[in-house]
């Protein structure tokens, strides 16, 4: 079943934790006694564990590589004023 044709928030939470393993399984199953009280929604569960797995410098280290892009002679800042 794909993520996307599940319309119910608590749905898809339960089948994306179910696909997690290793490191992420066992983290998300720790977060509370119940999935459903740890995660009401997609989004929820999207933003805690993007905060919980991302690098702490990852908006940095985002920023820095788009600007620092090329095309031709003219950097990514440049090219769009």
């Amino acid at each position: 079943m794909r993520l996307g044709l599940i319309k119910l928030d608590h749905q898809q939470v339960s089948l994306a934790i179910s696909k997690l393993d290793e490191r992420a399984g066992e983290w998300a199953l720790k977060c509370s006694t119940s999935v459903d009280l740890a995660f009401p929604t997609w989004e929820s569960l999207k933003s805690q564990s993007l905060q919980a797995f991302s690098p702490p410098n990852q908006a940095y280290r985002v920023r820095s590589r788009f600007l620092s892009t090329r095309q031709g002679c003219l950097t990514c800042l440049r090219q769009s004023m």
